[in-house]
């Protein structure tokens, strides 16, 4: 049925790190991103912790709808609006003076997969796109299901994945270590 195997969320420029250290070192450069500064609670912290990562964001002329990569069930979800939305372009996303991931508005989903575990769907809100729209909130998934959709412009998806849960493709990890986007889709 595929689910073993997990599909890009969107639409989207995609980039892949095999830890969020790296994501911090590479793509987050300087900013002091750890995964409870999001808001996601213990005991899914401590199983995410050391994990891996991948980036989906959505430019202005992307569809701004997003799937489910893979089967499972919402076991936890929240939404956090903190402060007013940063613009989540590379240049925004890298510049130190912001973190999006941390101040952005943005949706918890923790979801239990039997393929990759513990799996942490984060969506945030970029500059007048803090409209997300999220279809269901908890219970049994299917993979392709709509996750929801963000209203007008660009925004992202960012997805946390217990440590040694997932291989990325090669192409991926040669083109994220480089900083550049990968176009995905679904």
């Amino acid at each position: 049925n595929g689910n073993d195997i997990f599909t890009s969320m969107a639409d989207s420029k995609t980039i892949v790190f095999q830890s969020i250290t790296e994501a911090t070192q590479i793509w987050i450069k300087n900013q002091a991103f750890t995964l409870a500064d999001t808001g996601v609670p213990e005991p899914y912290l401590a199983k995410l912790k050391g994990g891996s990562v991948v980036i989906h964001r959505l430019s202005p002329n992307d569809f701004h709808r997003f799937w489910f990569p893979t089967s499972g069930t919402i076991v936890y979800y929240k939404e956090i609006h903190e402060q007013p939305s940063h613009s989540v372009q590379p240049v925004v996303v890298q510049n130190p003076s912001f973190n999006i991931f941390n101040t952005n508005k943005r949706i918890l989903i923790v979801m239990e997969s039997p393929f990759f575990g513990t799996l942490l769907i984060m969506p945030v809100g970029a500059v007048q796109v803090d409209t997300i729209i999220i279809n269901k909130q908890s219970g049994d998934i299917n993979k392709g299901e709509e996750t929801g959709y963000f209203q007008y412009g660009g925004s992202t998806v960012a997805v946390f994945f217990e440590p040694n849960r997932i291989i990325f493709d090669d192409d991926l990890i040669h083109y994220s270590n480089q900083r550049i986007e990968v176009y995905t889709n679904y």
